[in-house]
């Protein structure tokens, strides 16, 4: 007995789907990608390529610093949610401008540009206000040494991007402690609040590098005791500042 092939009616399109016909006919041809299947039916999904090809161009995007558009469609108390090319992304509030109001911007379509596209996470996040040019660069100034309260927003292997009300910075691993770290997820999560030190602004990439391990009272306190960085973050920042002034008066 021949098989049933199923598409599943959200699998035809990342957009919304009004009328199959308008994607798939009779007799037509098209690429799918095979979901499953069992002895009656093979269930297939045009869905799938086609965010492939959305998160291929969104990585682009992003390396090339490039504008694009989402519409919101809900919000939290973190941010608002926005739907890019039928991908869903997330606007922090620190990263939405000041003339959006998010309880009450649903199906509004604002300028946007990728801080991070992960899609083996599924994570899109994005900034409003550096389309605005409201980035790090035009936020409050923030100086090497400076003390800065955060929350993860995203964990990388690489480092933690952090958003500092405002702005954004990463917080790279080698920066995190001065003991080596084999696994950052044992680390750091994604809402997890942390005081980090700004070592400088990357203009290109419009976010401050940040770190942890100037913060550490010993090597290895951010691993086995962060709430003890914490409380002596702005001490130990304090001396930072002591030997970089030393420095310069050296020179």
């Amino acid at each position: 007995m021949p098989r049933k092939i199923a598409f599943p009616s959200p699998q035809l399109s990342v957009a919304p789907v009004v009328d199959a016909s308008a994607i798939v006919q009779i007799g037509s041809s098209r690429e799918f990608v095979v979901l499953g299947q069992n002895n009656q039916q093979v269930q297939l999904s045009i869905r799938k390529l086609e965010l492939e090809v959305v998160w291929q161009r969104l990585r682009q995007y992003q390396s090339e610093d490039v504008t694009i558009e989402g519409t919101i469609f809900n919000s939290n108390r973190g941010g608002v949610m926005v739907d890019v090319h039928g991908v869903r992304g997330f606007v922090p509030m620190s990263q939405l401008g000041p003339q959006y109001n998010k309880d009450e911007c649903a199906g509004i379509t604002i300028p946007l540009k990728i801080i991070e596209a992960d899609e083996a996470a599924g994570k899109l996040v994005l900034s409003n206000k550096r389309v605005e040019g409201q980035g790090a660069a035009e936020a409050v100034e923030r100086a090497p040494g400076d003390v800065v309260e955060g929350t993860v927003i995203s964990v990388k292997p690489y480092g933690a991007f952090i958003d500092l009300g405002g702005s954004s910075g990463l917080l790279h691993i080698s920066q995190m402690s001065s003991e080596r770290i084999t696994n950052i997820n044992n680390v750091v999560a994604s809402g997890d609040k942390i005081k980090v030190m700004v070592l400088g602004l990357d203009k290109e990439k419009d976010r401050y590098a940040l770190s942890t391990k100037k913060l550490e009272p010993a090597p290895g306190d951010f691993i086995r005791n962060p709430d003890q960085v914490f409380a002596r973050a702005e001490e130990m920042a304090a001396q930072f500042k002591e030997r970089i002034a030393a420095t310069d008066s050296q020179e």
